[in-house]
């Protein structure tokens, strides 16, 4: 499994290097909170989270092998993530 999710990320850092991607693709991650997770506490559901990584949505993307970490507008106010690639729980890629 940390394989594929390895791959995939590594697959989402290349197509996100594009800045024109948001116009055929939305990328999202679903997120499971732990305590080591920084989210935005208010929009956790079932202890989960969804975060769109479109290029419009983010702001300083970082995709690493440890851990996601990027700025978002969540309720107007802009807030820093942190997400541990252990609580990578799945990639969406939709067109």
């Amino acid at each position: 499994m940390q394989d594929i999710k390895i791959g995939a990320i590594n697959l989402l850092t290349f197509t996100v290097s594009f800045s024109n991607i948001e116009q055929w693709l939305k990328i999202t991650l679903l997120v499971v909170v732990n305590v080591q997770t920084k989210v935005p506490r208010a929009f956790v559901k079932d202890g989960e989270i969804v975060l769109n990584l479109s290029y419009s949505a983010t702001k300083d993307l970082r995709i690493e092998n440890d851990a996601v970490t990027f700025s978002a507008r969540f309720g107007g106010a802009s807030q820093n993530l942190y997400v541990p690639m252990d609580a990578v729980r799945g990639l969406s890629l939709i067109h």
